[in-house]
């Protein structure tokens, strides 16, 4: 990151490219890359099996656990053919929960989070829904001051 410091028409374009990649999120994650706990080696990365998990989230419409492909391995697994829908057991939750969406996510926008809102709540779980004017990436690198104060105060509140 510190070449791209150097040149900054190549960071303008890499950030142009992480826009496009993120279907428009418009994080600040170039700033993450600055804080002193990340470096080339230590940056949080995504798993192939993590992406796989995306697209069988995104085409079959449904929140549940990886499908490692087979009945068998499902079986083995979760000791069910079918990975388990993690929307149909909210009714566990039996402490409150607060969830916060980014207006700007450009990879979980907030009419998804919405979703799970309403069904924690169908399924009597006290949940509490906030969105910020961020993208995704601001949530997973914790770039943004606003955020940091509000889950501090809300973990705060719960002891």
């Amino acid at each position: 990151m510190l070449d791209i410091a150097r040149l900054p028409a190549l960071g303008a374009l890499l950030r142009a490219f992480m826009r496009f990649s993120l279907n428009g999120d418009r994080s600040a994650w170039d700033r993450a890359a600055q804080l002193p706990h990340y470096n080339a080696r230590a940056m949080p990365a995504v798993s192939f099996h993590q992406g796989l998990h995306f697209v069988q989230l995104w085409s079959s419409g449904r929140f549940r656990l990886y499908d490692y492909g087979s009945r068998a391995a499902n079986l083995a697994h979760y000791g069910h053919p079918h990975p388990p829908d993690i929307a149909s057991e909210y009714w566990r939750l039996d402490m409150p929960v607060d969830i916060c969406a980014g207006v700007h996510d450009g990879i979980i926008p907030p009419s998804n989070v919405q979703r799970h809102v309403s069904a924690m709540r169908g399924a009597g779980v006290d949940v509490t829904y906030r969105e910020f004017e961020y993208g995704h990436l601001d949530f997973t690198f914790n770039t943004r001051d606003e955020l940091r104060y509000y889950v501090t105060s809300r973990l705060m509140k719960k002891t």
